[in-house]
């Protein structure tokens, strides 16, 4: 089946890897279709992970899976986990590759995070096959990364393109101490791409390695415009509350436009 819907990805309020899964969901991918294709994985999820909010006078969707808990992440999740942490880029490959998903879906996700990987070797000046992941080697950071994935297969998108980023400033704590904003990963994945980062006077992390994996891995073309007719709308909440509206629009657009 070809691949002819056009995704356009608004990344101006922030971009996570939950936020964009929530707001790949929104735009009208049936829980069941996540349920049944992370279940293969061992990780617990129902419709009860699945919850709609109201933040700043929009309705939107934040979807909450549980994994046991235990510390902090900068990453999208922000409820803590304890989980496997530390696991590498060849681990969370071979996962993937094991799974019984559609080969279209084991591509998308390993494309991602062949793109953080990259990035996090570029930062810890290794290679690939030497890369391990602290907070997007975690359960719920590979199952945003799956699941956006999957998103994509159920809607059948061909063409995406998204917004300019927009990050914070100052300093956050991670699993390697203190680092500035926008996080070292984050600026390893814009090098040698034609993303425009915006940075606000928000003291704090907008912008994920996941979330900006997820559109580096499924190269999302960044346009200065929503480029069409918008046909429908999903938007994503994530769990960090910035002190500013937040939440990632998806588009589904005119299809017909070039």
């Amino acid at each position: 089946m070809t691949k002819h819907k056009h995704l356009h990805i608004d990344c101006t309020r922030g971009i996570s890897g939950d936020m964009i899964l929530a707001s790949l969901v929104d735009l009208g991918v049936h829980p069941d279709n996540l349920i049944s294709g992370l279940s293969g994985f061992g990780w617990a999820v129902s419709r009860e992970s699945f919850r709609r909010e109201e933040r700043d006078g929009t309705s939107g969707l934040n979807i909450y899976f549980e994994t046991p808990a235990a510390f902090h992440s900068h990453e999208e999740d922000h409820h803590h986990e304890h989980d496997h942490s530390h696991r590498s880029f060849r681990e969370i490959e071979a996962m993937i590759r094991k799974s019984s998903l559609t080969g279209a879906i084991k591509d998308t996700a390993v494309a991602i995070y062949e793109a953080i990987g990259e990035a996090e070797a570029k930062v810890h000046e290794t290679d690939l096959d030497h890369v391990h992941f602290h907070e997007v080697g975690r359960d719920t950071a590979i199952m945003n990364i799956i699941g956006a994935a999957i998103c994509l297969e159920v809607l059948q998108i061909g063409r995406i393109t998204c917004s300019d980023l927009h990050d914070g400033t100052g300093f956050i704590e991670c699993s390697h101490g203190r680092i500035p904003v926008p996080v070292p990963a984050v600026r390893a994945l814009l090098e040698g791409t034609s993303y425009r980062l915006v940075q606000e006077e928000v003291e704090t992390e907008m912008v994920t390695p996941s979330g900006l994996g997820i559109l580096k891995g499924i190269q999302a073309l960044p346009v200065s415009a929503i480029p069409g007719k918008i046909l429908a709308t999903g938007i994503g909440f994530g769990k960090k509350d910035t002190g500013r509206p937040q939440g990632v629009r998806a588009y589904l657009l005119d299809k017909s436009v070039k």
